[in-house]
């Protein structure tokens, strides 16, 4: 349960996972979480698909996302942080599955989704 760690949302986070990968895809992996740190803090891996909400968490987070991209969990993470909600880190047992949807266009893609985010922090997008 959420609620009982004191927190609105818990985040997995697969280090062990991550150091097994390819090194091109671990280099991968760092600059994003550097140029995602930018925008959220105390999260070490924001892209590990295991995120549980509270439900008054993802009933007020949801529908204000805006990035449909790689940056999403960068973008509710941020939003998160921004309006004061507790965050969890939990390590999670991860296993890569064959057809990863990285390609090489992806660096680029990350990096323009997360540029529109920091935008949209500096511009106060989300803050009521």
């Amino acid at each position: 349960r959420v609620g009982a760690r004191g927190c609105e949302m818990a985040v997995g986070c697969r280090a062990a996972a991550l150091a097994a990968r390819p090194a091109a895809r671990r280099l991968m992996g760092v600059v994003f979480a550097a140029l995602a740190s930018t925008c959220v803090r105390g999260v070490p891996d924001t892209q590990c698909g295991f995120k549980l909400l509270s439900r008054r968490a993802a009933r007020e987070l949801f529908p204000s996302l805006q990035i449909r991209g790689w940056a999403y969990d960068v973008q509710l993470l941020a939003l998160a942080q921004a309006r004061g909600y507790r965050i969890a880190s939990v390590p999670v047992a991860w296993r890569d599955v064959e057809g990863s949807k990285v390609t090489p266009l992806t660096p680029l893609q990350m990096a323009a989704d997360l540029v529109a985010l920091r935008l949209q922090l500096a511009w106060s997008a989300w803050r009521r």
